[in-house]
C-alpha cells in the first residue's frame, strides 16, 4: 500500500567494510553492491533480515560498479559483472560465486558496466573511452573524449549508445562512429538514463539533472541537489527519476523535474541508486551500507528503525557544524531574502532557517522561491567559485612554464598561503624549485592579495624539508621562546620556574610536548606528494583513498577503519619514499583512534621492525630519518604509544645515541627531534615510570657536549632538569661528572640556555 508521506526506510544492508560505489538490480529483484572493499555482494530481499547471499571476490582493487546479466544458453544462471579500479571487468557465477573469466582492455578504472538490448557487455573507464564486448572478446572501442568516461548507457528502443565524460560532453554513438558531441553541462557529467529511443536524462557535477535529445537539445534544467551529483536511475512506468549525490541526500523527481521528495542520509556521499520491479530505491553510501526505501508501507522498517535512522540523520546533521564549506550558518540571510525577486530561473538561494540552511530555487514560471530542502554539509554550486579536479576554488589560474606545451592549472583559494598553493603546484607538476618565488609572487599579483594569511606561530615550515621561507615585505621574526614559554618545535608550553625558589618545576603531562606543527595548506602538499610517489608503486592506491588518510593529520577526526588501512599500506613503501608517510603518521598518531592501531595489536611488529627500525639509522635518508623521530616524539601522545615507547626504549635510546654520534654532524632539525624524544622519556619517569628512566638520564649527559644546536641543547637541559628536580636531586646528581659542570658553564653564557644552565650548576655538587 503506497504511503503518502513517500518513501521510507525499508531495509539496511551491512556487510560491505568500504564506500559502496555502486548497486545495481537483477531481474528477479535481487540486489547487487560493489564496494571500495574489494568485493560485490549480492542481497536477497525476502526476509525479515536481509544479507548477502553471496560475496564475489576477485578484483585486486576497488570495485566500481555491478551489474546483472540474465539468463543465456551459455550461462543458464546468468552473470554478474563487475568493473574495478585494477581495469578488468569480472564475470562470475550468481549462484555459486565462481569467477568464470575476465575481460582485460581497459587501461585505468573501469567506472560503469551494463547491457545493450542485444546483450553485449557496455563498460566505460578513466582511459577516456567506452568499450563493447561480446562474451570474452572486445569488438567495439568508442574514442573521442577528452576525459574519463563516467557513464555509458544504450538508450531503449534504439541501438544508439551515449556516454558521459569528465570533459563536460555528452556524445552519441551509431557503432564506433560518433554522431553527435553535446555540450551545456558546467562539470562533469557523471550518471545517464535512457528515457526513450530518442530522449535521456544525464546529471552532473555541477548540480544539475539536464533531459536531453539526442540532437543535442536540452529540453529542461533541474535543480535541486547542493553539491555534486553522482548517479541517477527512472522509476518504474517513467512517472520520474531518482538521483543521488555529495549532499548527503537521495531525491525523488517528477517526470517534470519538480523536486517530490529529500531522503537525507546520514553519510556525506551516495555514490549509487537503483530502483527495483517493485519502485523500491537503493541506495549505496559511503559509510558502507546499503539502504533501501520503499513507497510501500508493508516493506517499510519497523518503527524503532525509522526512530533510529531519523535519529542517525539527525546527530550527523549536527556533527557537521555550523559552517557550510567556508560559509558560517550565521553569515547566512533570513527568510526575509525571499522577499526579493530571484534574476534567473533556477538560481539557487541559501537561507538560515535557525541553525538549519534551506536551500531555495527560484521558478520563473511561478515567479517566486521554492523551497528544495535542508542542505547538510554542502557548499552552494553557485556561488561563483570554479570546479578543477573535483574542488571549489577561488581561482584556477593557466600558469605558462614552458613554450610550446600547453598551459598547467594553478588551484588556489584566498584563505590559503600563496607559497604553500606553489608549492603544491611543484610537486604536482614535478617542476624545478626555482619557480616557487615566481610562482608564489604571480598568485599574490593575480589573486588581488595585499596581506598574507597567518600561519599557526607566525611561520612557515615546509613539511618536507623543515626550512622557513623568505615572504616579500615581511621582516625576520624571532623564533626563540616568549615570556610564556612557547615551545618552539611543538608549540605547546613548557616548564617555568618556580618564583623565588631554586627547583626546577618540571612539565608534568608529555602530551603537550609533541611536535604538532601543521599550518593550512599543508594537508593537500602532503598528498601530492604521496600521490606523486603513488603513481609510481607497482600497485597504486586510489587518489580518493590517500586523501582519506591524509584526513587522519587532524587529530579529532573519526578516524575511518578503511583510512587507517590505507596508513598502514603506505607505511609499507621503501624507505626513500616514505619521508611524507611518516609526516602524516606523526600528525595521525595525535588521534587515539590511529594510535590505538598503529601502536597496540597486528601492526604493532610492523610499525617497529619494518616502518622504525630502517627508519631510524645513519643509512636511512635524512627526511626519512627526521620524520621517523618526529613519529617516535608524538607516539607518546596516547596510552598505546607510550606503552609502546616503554617497551622499546632501550631499542628508542640507541637510535637517539647512534644518530648524535660526533662522526654524524647531525642537523639541527634532528637534534632537537633526538632531544624532545629524550624529553618526552623523561617526563614519563616524572609520571612514576621508572623501569628505563636510568638509561635516560646518562644517555642525556653524554649526547649534550655532542649537541651545536642551542634549541637541542636547551631541550637536553630541561630533560636532565628533570632528573634533577628536587625530590630526585639524591639520586641522580652523583652521576653528573665534571664535563656537565664544564658544559653548563658555557652555556650559561648563551641567552637561550642561560637561566636554566645557571639554575642546574646551583644544584650540582
Amino acid at each position: 500500500m503506497a504511503d503518502p508521506a513517500g518513501y521510507k526506510l525499508s531495509n539496511v544492508l551491512l556487510g560491505h567494510t568500504g564506500d559502496v560505489r555502486g548497486v545495481a538490480v537483477t531481474q528477479d529483484g535481487a540486489v547487487l553492491s560493489a564496494s571500495r572493499d574489494k568485493t560485490a555482494k549480492l542481497w536477497r530481499l525476502d526476509s525479515t533480515h536481509p544479507m548477502a547471499v553471496q560475496t564475489y571476490k576477485g578484483h585486486t582493487n576497488y570495485v566500481s560498479c555491478v551489474c546483472a546479466v540474465p539468463p543465456s544458453d551459455t550461462y543458464p544462471e546468468g552473470l554478474v559483472l563487475s568493473g574495478s579500479n585494477d581495469h578488468s571487468i569480472c564475470a562470475f557465477n550468481p549462484a555459486t560465486a565462481e569467477l568464470l573469466f575476465v575481460l582485460e582492455g581497459h587501461t585505468n578504472v573501469v567506472c560503469s558496466v551494463n547491457l545493450t538490448s542485444e546483450g553485449f557487455v557496455l563498460s566505460s573507464s578513466w582511459d577516456n573511452t567506452a568499450r563493447v564486448w561480446t562474451d570474452k572478446t572486445e569488438i567495439m572501442k568508442l574514442e573521442g573524449h577528452s576525459a574519463s568516461v563516467w557513464s555509458a548507457i544504450e538508450l531503449p528502443g534504439s541501438k544508439l549508445l551515449v556516454t558521459a565524460s569528465a570533459d563536460k560532453s555528452i556524445k552519441i554513438w551509431e557503432g564506433p562512429k560518433c554522431q553527435k558531441t553535446i555540450t551545456g553541462h558546467e562539470d562533469c557529467v557523471r550518471g545517464l538514463a535512457g528515457v526513450s529511443l530518442n530522449e535521456f536524462l544525464s546529471c552532473a557535477n555541477d548540480a544539475t539533472v539536464r533531459m536531453w535529445t539526442v540532437n543535442g537539445d536540452c529540453l529542461g534544467v533541474f535543480y535541486g541537489h547542493s553539491n555534486y551529483i553522482y548517479s541517477i536511475a527512472l522509476l518504474p512506468d517513467k512517472s520520474g527519476f531518482v538521483t543521488s549525490g555529495e549532499d548527503s541526500s537521495v531525491r525523488i523527481w517528477k517526470s517534470d523535474g519538480e523536486t517530490q521528495q529529500v531522503i537525507q542520509m546520514q553519510c556525506q556521499s551516495i555514490w549509487a541508486v537503483t530502483v527495483l520491479p517493485n519502485g523500491d530505491v537503493a541506495a549505496g553510501c559511503s559509510d558502507n551500507v546499503v539502504r533501501v526505501f520503499s513507497k510501500d508501507s508493508s516493506r517499510h522498517a519497523e518503527q524503532s528503525e525509522l526512530e533510529k535512522f531519523d535519529e542517525e540523520v539527525s546527530n550527523f546533521g549536527k556533527s557537521k557544524g555550523d559552517e557550510l564549506g567556508e560559509i558560517k550558518v550565521n553569515d547566512l540571510p533570513t527568510e526575509a531574502a525571499l522577499l526579493a525577486p530571484g534574476t534567473k530561473d533556477g538560481q539557487t538561494k541559501l537561507i538560515r532557517d535557525g541553525t538549519e540552511i534551506i536551500c531555495y530555487n527560484w521558478s520563473a514560471a511561478q515567479n517566486q522561491w521554492i523551497k528544495v530542502g535542508p542542505v547538510v554539509g554542502a557548499k552552494n554550486p553557485t556561488d561563483g567559485r570554479t570546479m578543477f579536479e573535483g574542488k571549489e576554488y577561488d581561482f584556477v589560474f593557466s600558469v605558462d612554464v614552458e613554450e610550446g606545451n600547453p598551459p598547467l592549472k594553478l588551484p588556489f583559494n584566498k584563505t590559503e598561503d600563496p607559497y604553500t598553493a606553489a608549492q603544491a603546484f611543484i610537486h604536482k607538476n614535478n617542476l624545478s624549485q626555482y619557480y616557487l618565488d615566481t610562482i608564489a609572487n604571480f598568485i599574490i599579483k593575480n589573486a588581488g592579495i595585499t596581506t598574507m594569511p597567518a600561519a599557526p606561530h607566525g611561520t612557515f615550515v615546509d613539511p618536507f624539508t623543515g626550512g622557513s621561507r623568505y615572504v616579500p615585505g615581511s621582516s625576520m621574526q624571532s623564533t626563540g621562546p616568549t615570556s610564556a614559554n612557547p615551545d618552539p618545535f611543538t608549540g605547546g608550553s613548557s616548564y617555568t620556574s618556580a618564583a623565588g625558589n631554586s627547583e626546577i618545576a618540571a612539565a608534568s603531562n608529555s602530551s603537550q610536548h609533541h611536535y604538532h606543527l601543521f599550518e593550512q595548506g599543508k594537508a593537500e602538499v602532503m598528498a601530492n606528494k604521496i600521490q606523486e610517489f603513488n603513481k609510481t608503486c607497482l600497485l597504486p592506491l586510489s587518489e580518493e583513498a590517500i586523501f582519506k588518510a591524509v584526513a587522519l593529520h587532524d587529530p579529532n577526526a573519526p578516524a575511518e577503519e578503511s583510512a587507517v588501512r590505507t596508513l598502514q599500506a603506505l607505511l609499507a613503501w621503501d624507505k626513500d619514499k616514505l619521508f611524507p608517510v611518516l609526516d602524516l603518521l606523526r600528525l595521525a598518531l595525535r588521534n587515539r583512534a590511529v594510535n590505538d592501531a598503529i601502536c597496540s595489536g597486528p601492526f604493532m611488529k610492523n610499525f617497529i621492525d619494518i616502518v622504525l627500525r630502517p627508519s631510524l639509522t645513519n643509512q636511512a635518508p635524512e627526511l626519512t630519518r627526521l620524520t621517523a623521530l618526529r613519529v617516535v616524539t608524538n607516539m607518546v601522545a596516547h596510552p598505546a604509544g607510550e606503552k609502546l615507547a616503554q617497551e622499546n626504549a632501550e631499542f628508542f635510546l640507541n637510535c637517539a645515541t647512534q644518530l648524535t654520534l660526533p662522526n654524524d654532524n647531525p642537523n639541527a632539525r634532528q637534534q632537537v627531534a633526538v632531544a624532545t624524544v629524550l624529553f618526552n622519556y623523561s617526563v614519563a619517569f616524572l609520571k612514576g615510570q621508572t623501569d628505563v628512566q636510568k638509561l635516560v638520564y646518562p644517555l642525556a649527559l653524554t649526547i649534550l657536549p655532542r649537541l651545536t644546536d642551542m634549541e637541542a641543547k636547551n631541550r637536553m637541559l630541561r630533560t636532565i632538569s628533570n632528573f634533577l628536580g628536587k625530590s630526585n636531586q639524591a639520586m641522580f646528581a652523583q652521576a653528573a661528572d665534571k664535563k656537565l659542570s664544564d658544559e653548563l658553564a658555557v652555556l650559561i653564557a648563551e641567552p637561550k640556555t642561560s637561566e636554566l644552565a645557571s639554575q642546574l650548576l646551583s644544584i650540582l655538587p
